[in-house]
């Protein structure tokens, strides 16, 4: 048997280096999961997945970056993305076999929806699968995780973003999401973005100040019929000076009774580089 507690990392990068946030999860998911604990510890590299949660059979997008030193991308990175699944479903992926395949746009400067490297796989096990993909030619590494079949998968909000952004204060970033609901859904989408991001472009959404000046908030008035999906946008510039990490999110469907009826299980991770 797995045991039930797994270490669960995403990769920051703060002040020209790279820090882990280390969460602690599981194999086996009720529909109860409560959001992860964390700390903070060195390390190089980046991996963000499309969504939080899928269907069996859904094809899962992986997003992964590998930076060196100055934060720059390593576009010659030998990377190996271990995913372990519920009921021994393990999975290897590597650069080496070509299943994490490095992206045309890897190393280029300025802001772009093509990660560095980017990996695809349809796993068909419910529960939860922990992720450690590691540099092998530094031993450096970092996990994540996604969840497959749980009781809240009538609804499903993907992304699509950059997983780097310039502080130039005029490079525009877009992030959009793609909405879907098994059943007739009324109620809003709302995201949550940091103080050091200014939308340049909303959509339908509205957008305020947070009581305590930390961020803004984007919510948009959400009608899905059942088997609909609905695309939502927005774009954001990241203000000069700004260094480091952003997240993005997460993001929550709540129904017109003020009900949180779906919430990303983790943020979106965005680093920051003035080149």
């Amino acid at each position: 048997m797995k045991k039930l507690l797994t270490i669960i990392m995403i990769a920051l990068l703060i002040g020209g280096a790279v820090f882990l946030l280390v969460f602690k999860g599981g194999n086996k998911f009720d529909g109860t999961k409560e959001t992860p604990d964390f700390e903070i510890k060195d390390n190089g590299l980046l991996l963000n997945t499309d969504k939080s949660r899928y269907n069996p059979k859904e094809e899962v997008y992986f997003q992964i970056a590998s930076l060196d030193k100055d934060g720059d991308s390593n576009c010659e990175a030998d990377l190996e993305l271990q995913i372990s699944g519920p009921e021994d479903n393990d999975i290897k992926l590597t650069t080496e076999d070509g299943t994490i395949s490095k992206t045309p746009n890897c190393g280029t400067s300025g802001s772009s929806n093509d990660p560095d490297y980017t990996a695809f796989i349809e796993p068909v096990e419910e529960g939860i699968y922990d992720l450690k993909l590691t540099d092998l030619k530094t031993n450096e590494f970092v996990g994540s995780f996604f969840i497959v079949g749980n009781s809240e998968a009538e609804l499903s909000v993907t992304r699509w973003g950059p997983s780097k952004a310039i502080n130039d204060g005029k490079t525009r970033n877009p992030m959009k999401f793609i909405l879907a609901s098994a059943n007739d859904f009324e109620g809003q989408l709302i995201e949550a973005v940091p103080v050091d991001v200014e939308i340049v472009w909303q959509g339908a959404a509205s957008v305020s100040t947070s009581a305590n000046q930390a961020g803004k908030t984007l919510t948009w008035d959400i009608s899905l019929k059942a088997g609909e999906e609905k695309d939502l946008s927005y774009e954001y510039l990241v203000k000069p000076g700004s260094s480091g990490i952003m997240t993005l999110g997460k993001a929550k469907l709540i129904s017109g009774r003020d009900e949180v009826i779906y919430e990303e299980e983790k943020p979106w991770i965005i680093v920051v580089t003035d080149n």
